[in-house]
Parts: C-alpha cells; sequence; structure tokens
C-alpha cells in the first residue's frame, strides 16, 4: 500500500472497522520518489473525477491526443515529497 510520504508493508484484519490483529509497518520515502505512469502510447483516453458544489460527482472524459499529452507531461513532472 502506497503513501504519500512513503510506503506501507504488512497485514492487518479488521471487522466493522476495528483493528482485530495484523501490523503494518511504514517506510518514508528519504528522497522524492517520481510517479509510477503508464507509457503514453497506452493511453487512449482520460477520465478526470470532480466534485462540484453539491457534492454530485462528474466525470470529464479527455480522448484527443493534444489533450491528454498535456495532462501526461503535468502528471510525469510531478514528485513526491516526504512530509515528515
Amino acid at each position: 500500500m502506497d503513501s504519500s510520504t512513503g510506503y506501507k508493508d504488512g497485514w492487518e484484519l479488521k471487522i466493522l472497522g476495528i483493528r482485530i490483529a495484523g501490523k503494518i509497518d511504514n517506510h518514508p520515502f528519504t528522497e522524492p520518489q517520481k510517479l509510477n505512469l503508464l507509457n503514453r502510447n497506452e493511453i487512449i483516453k482520460v477520465s478526470v473525477k470532480n466534485k462540484n458544489e453539491d457534492e454530485d460527482v462528474l466525470f470529464t472524459t479527455y480522448n484527443d491526443a493534444e489533450t491528454i499529452d498535456s495532462l501526461y507531461n503535468i502528471f510525469k513532472k510531478l514528485e513526491t515529497t516526504n512530509a515528515g
């Protein structure tokens, strides 16, 4: 399981949201990490999930190459940072 500041491993058992057993270990990143993206040529459309003021979920789907390229380049430049 990934987190914004590193990764976690282990296991836990919950019943009705109550932790019964298991152990989760946190492993913080010591330097910025790049996102693990698909190859651009594998992406044929991108859907973006939004909420409006009434908390309704709205999806916008893009399937033109120019918009997909722009979105891909934004995410390609992003890195995670250690908030610790």
